[in-house]
């Protein structure tokens, strides 16, 4: 018995060791984050909103990308007046529903942060919001 309570100590600082040895191991093969930045642009035609999601040199941030339209609430949240998914080229087109004050209203696009990829390589589709446009501005 004198023997393993000699050996267990001997035993514990080996398997600490192995662990930390392991945890570093892990940490050189971690899955690598890269965070991408996009833009997005908006334009108004008699009620109807198109624009284009950029995503520098990683195009599937720009690829089938949901796109929400807002319409400016003064005094209040902002509300959200349509959605589509951009194209295989990042572009989008959005009539807003309804119609109670639209023609006078402000609006503004957004893209939500998106993340894709599994294991080692795991891309962060940043969210972006264009600037704000009247209903028939350019």
């Amino acid at each position: 018995m004198n023997t393993f309570k000699k050996l267990s100590p001997l035993i514990v600082a080996s398997a600490a060791v192995a662990l930390i040895a392991a945890l570093a191991t892990s940490a050189a093969t971690a899955t690598r984050t890269i965070q991408v930045p996009n833009q997005i642009s908006i334009k108004s035609k008699d009620l109807k909103f198109t624009g284009k999601v950029t995503a520098g040199k990683y195009e599937p941030c720009a690829q089938q990308r949901k796109v929400i339209l807002y319409k400016v609430v003064k005094g209040g949240p902002d509300q959200a007046v349509g959605e589509t998914r951009t194209s295989l080229k990042g572009n989008y087109s959005i009539v807003p529903q309804g119609s109670a004050g639209i023609s006078l209203a402000r609006f503004y696009a957004k893209v939500p942060k998106l993340s894709e990829g599994t294991a080692g390589t795991i891309y962060v589709c940043r969210a972006a919001r264009s600037r704000t446009v009247g209903a028939n501005a350019s």
